[in-house]
């Protein structure tokens, strides 16, 4: 039997660490763009609650962002109106970016004017997505903040807006990129650096920035201003109990109502279609 020589053998193992130290970097880049393929794919097939408005104005074009923390952009009062963005760079909603570690938060800035058909109604600023937590100035007002990505959120702002003039909305949008496994903070599901990785358990935090697990972060889905009356539907959410035997099935419909003027009491009324076949309803509330 042939002996093998020792240079031999260093020579397999110099080699084979060379093939891992090149490879799992680029298998790692392959990922990050599989995974860019999902969220895509993911995006694209979801189907969010109907919106229910008497008017609307799609301000998802024009916005401006900077790369920024949240405190050094509070700092710089990125959030007030008359704040310098001369070296802010353009963007449209809707628009997906990737967040790395120690680089996972950005500021939005958009103007706009009202239109004069909204005057004297409910005006909501509503994000049908945005990836991941969101925190909203509306003219320098502080409007609220919200957590999670699939689900759109509003904000009534009729008391924040200039109906005269130009009016600024700000967002800062962060996503937490977790190397800890075994301390999650955020519902992110598969975006987020779970057992997925390329690379062994022990390497997370080890390889070099560039080759970090990355997560989604931006408006994936459009912006409106919408105009209702005071009273307006959030939700409507319909559960269905069918029963194959008799060939029958109920129905619930939930409606989601918010009020934002004095108590009012009132109906509604809905048709459910079915084969051909429509059956009408009516519902009563009474809203404080």
């Amino acid at each position: 039997m042939r002996k093998v020589s020792v240079k031999t053998v260093l020579s397999i193992v110099i080699l084979v660490l060379t093939v891992f130290v090149v490879m799992v970097p680029e298998l790692n880049k392959l990922f990050v763009r599989a995974e860019k393929s999902l969220v895509d794919e993911v995006l694209e097939n979801y189907v969010q609650p109907e919106l229910f408005y008497l008017d609307s104005y799609n301000i998802s074009g024009g916005w401006v962002y900077k790369v920024e923390s949240y405190d050094q952009g509070v700092l710089k009062g990125y959030y007030r109106p008359d704040a310098e963005v001369k070296d802010w760079r353009p963007v449209d909603a809707p628009f997906m970016f990737y967040a790395v570690w120690g680089n996972n938060s950005i500021w939005l800035r958009r103007s706009f004017t009202v239109p004069e058909e909204f005057a004297g109604k409910r005006i909501r600023l509503v994000f049908l997505g945005a990836f991941y937590y969101a925190k909203v100035w509306v003219n320098g007002y502080y409007v609220g903040e919200h957590e999670g990505y699939f689900a759109p959120f509003a904000f009534d702002v009729a008391n924040k807006l200039n109906y005269k003039g130009e009016n600024v909305i700000v967002v800062y949008l962060s996503t937490p990129v977790e190397k800890s496994l075994n301390n999650k903070q955020a519902i992110t599901g598969v975006f987020n650096d779970w057992d997925m990785k390329p690379y062994p358990r022990w390497a997370i935090g080890k390889l070099p920035v560039k080759y970090e697990w990355t997560v989604p972060i931006g408006l994936w889905r459009p912006v409106l201003l919408v105009a209702t009356g005071q009273v307006a539907s959030s939700v409507v959410l319909v559960d269905a109990y069918p029963d194959a035997e008799a060939r029958y099935a109920q129905v619930r419909i939930r409606f989601y109502l918010t009020n934002a003027g004095p108590s009012v009491s009132g109906l509604i009324n809905f048709s459910v279609e079915c084969s051909g076949e429509s059956v009408p309803g009516t519902l009563t509330f009474s809203l404080p």
